[in-house]
């Protein structure tokens, strides 16, 4: 049901999207270039996290949201314990300079527990992402 609520939303507001092999919703706000990211290329990105409502809860970028790095977060695609699954495989539709949007359902991303005050349960998510170019990567 929140899958299709977040299509329709994007759908109304004329939002071209892909969906991941896992579940999530992919918008691309601006293509990058390069080779296409896949399982195993470590890259870096910047990103703000928030609530579909648009409460930010982790970024870093953003001094307003929490987060333990102010720095590009450096990955591994793949396996990777510092992201949301639903989230990363969305990395693989990506090249580096990418910019994009991925809208989590909440049973891909923390579900009936929800994180704190930030994050109710079943609270959609919304990352937005940058794939930092790969000169950027050395």
């Amino acid at each position: 049901k929140e899958k299709t609520e977040i299509k329709n939303y994007l759908k109304n507001k004329k939002i071209k999207f892909k969906e991941t092999i896992s579940g999530s919703i992919v918008q691309i706000v601006k293509q990058g270039s390069g080779k296409q990211i896949k399982s195993g290329d470590s890259i870096l990105l910047r990103y703000t996290a928030s609530t579909f409502s648009g409460i930010k809860y982790q970024s870093n970028i953003d001094s307003l949201a929490n987060c333990f790095i102010r720095k590009p977060l450096a990955l591994k695609v793949g396996n990777n314990k510092l992201i949301l699954k639903a989230v990363e495989d969305a990395f693989i539709l990506m090249r580096p300079g990418c910019i994009a949007k991925v809208y989590t359902p909440s049973l891909l991303a923390y579900g009936a527990n929800g994180v704190g005050s930030s994050i109710k349960p079943y609270e959609k998510l919304v990352w937005h992402i940058e794939v930092l170019p790969e000169k950027k990567l050395e």
